[in-house]
């Protein structure tokens, strides 16, 4: 608190965007603090590792799911086409 406000209560703390980066950052800060506090043999070097290992395993897990969504949508407007095809032909 500073001055008798929060940080909360700055309008400009409200409307900050934080970057890819940033947030990347504060996250793998945020696991190295309570990991710390649990284990002291704990260092940055491995939350980082972990952090890019767990970033490589959503990247792959993201693009299954990416594809396996296009598949879903390409079965579905085929199913149409046939659909309007078989409607508005015969």
């Amino acid at each position: 608190m500073h001055n008798g406000r929060h940080w909360y209560d700055c309008p400009a703390a409200r409307l900050y965007v934080m970057s890819e980066e940033e947030r990347q950052a504060q996250r793998r800060s945020f696991a190295y603090g309570n990991a710390a506090i649990g284990n002291p043999r704990v260092t940055r070097e491995m939350i980082d590792m972990t952090a890019e290992r767990i970033d490589a395993v959503t990247a792959r897990t993201l693009d299954v799911k990416r594809k396996a969504a296009l598949g879903w949508f390409m079965r579905l407007l085929l199913r149409l086409a046939k659909w309007f095809i078989r409607r508005y032909t015969l």
